[in-house]
């Protein structure tokens, strides 16, 4: 029950990063696609706002202000043959260093 109150702390308008492709880096090796979904004004967050992003893989986290900024950028910036799908890729295949 916890869990449906902080859903319903989260809104779906508001923000201009709510809908966007973002592309989380794990480490040099592994990157993930996903959208933000919704997110939590800081009014309603002792000041601290949060989007939360939903991957490809199905994995949700929630990011700050920087971090949502930097990864809507970086989706932006990488050449993805499908940049409007949410979907998961090595950096290799992003920028072709790597073997096939």
């Amino acid at each position: 029950e916890e869990k449906e109150e902080e859903e319903e702390e989260y809104e779906t308008s508001g923000s201009e990063y709510v809908g966007k492709t973002v592309l989380r880096r794990f480490g040099k090796k592994q990157a993930v696609y996903g959208v933000v979904q919704s997110w939590l004004p800081g009014f309603k967050n002792e000041g601290k706002a949060y989007w939360r992003v939903i991957h490809e893989d199905g994995d949700e986290e929630d990011l700050e202000e920087e971090e949502v900024k930097e990864a809507v950028e970086a989706a932006a910036a990488t050449p993805a043959p499908k940049a409007t799908e949410a979907r998961s890729a090595s950096v290799e295949e992003l920028f072709d260093e790597g073997p096939p």
